[in-house]
C-alpha cells in the first residue's frame, strides 16, 4: 500500500507534490495560496486543477469556505480499516510522505509494511470522496468556469 500511494504521489506534477507538502505543514489553506507557496502562479484555474488532483487522490479535502486540509493520515487509517495503532499509523504516513518531502530517502517501505502487516488495497483513493467539494459536487472554483485543465502533465499544459 505504501508503494501504491507513493506511486500516486510520484505521478503528480512537481508543483502538486509541493502543494501537498504545503498542506501538510498548515492546518488548512486556499488552493491558490498553496499553489503560490509551492512555486506556482496565482492563477485560480491552474491552482484548482492541481488541487483537484490532490483531492481526487484523497490527500486533501474541502473543509469549507474555499479551504482544504491535509488528509493523508485519515486516508491511510481508512485503507488499513482502522487496524493501526498511533505509532504504526505515524510510521506508514511518514513512509508515504517521503515521496513529497525532503525527509528520508524513500527506501523504508518494506520495513514499515512488515511492522504494520501490509494493508488493504482499496485503490488509490481508498474510497475517499472523488468530487471537488464535500457535498459531492464537482463544481468549478468560486470565480471559474470549470475550464481548468485536468491533466496538467500533458503537452501544452499551462505553466506552474
Amino acid at each position: 500500500m505504501i508503494d501504491r500511494l507513493r506511486g500516486v504521489v510520484a505521478s503528480l506534477p512537481a508543483v502538486a507534490r509541493r502543494m501537498l507538502a504545503c498542506y501538510r505543514g498548515v492546518d488548512a489553506c486556499d488552493p491558490v495560496d498553496a499553489h503560490v507557496a509551492a512555486g506556482g502562479v496565482g492563477d485560480t484555474h491552474i491552482a484548482y486543477s492541481r488541487n483537484r488532483l490532490l483531492r481526487r487522490a484523497g490527500f486533501v479535502e474541502h473543509i469549507g469556505r474555499g479551504r482544504y486540509a491535509y488528509t493523508l493520515p485519515a486516508l491511510i487509517r481508512e485503507e488499513f480499516a482502522d487496524r493501526l495503532d498511533d505509532d504504526e499509523l505515524r510510521a506508514v504516513v511518514a513512509a508515504v510522505e517521503t515521496a513529497f518531502t525532503a525527509e528520508g530517502d524513500g527506501n523504508d517501505t518494506a520495513s514499515v509494511e512488515t511492522r504494520v502487516g501490509g494493508g488493504t488495497d482499496a485503490g488509490a483513493t481508498g474510497g475517499a470522496n472523488t468530487s471537488d467539494h464535500v457535498d459531492g459536487s464537482d463544481a468549478s472554483p468560486p470565480d471559474g468556469d470549470g475550464a481548468a485543465p485536468t491533466d496538467p502533465g500533458s503537452a501544452g499544459a499551462a505553466p506552474e
